[in-house]
């Protein structure tokens, strides 16, 4: 798997007006919808544990 940092600077080259958010796996998050954000969960070896989705 990709590392965060790796995934943050795939997202950002691909579109920079995103904003990357970094969340812990098992963060509880809330469930509106926004289209400019991008959540990623890493687990504790900043391994990413899902795939990134916006919201």
């Amino acid at each position: 798997g990709r590392t965060f940092n790796q995934a943050v600077s795939i997202i950002r080259s691909q579109n920079p007006r995103l904003q990357v958010i970094p969340l812990l796996e098992g963060s509880s998050v809330t469930y509106d919808l926004q289209q400019n954000h991008v959540l990623v969960f890493y687990n504790r070896m900043s391994l990413i544990s899902s795939v990134p989705a916006v919201g």
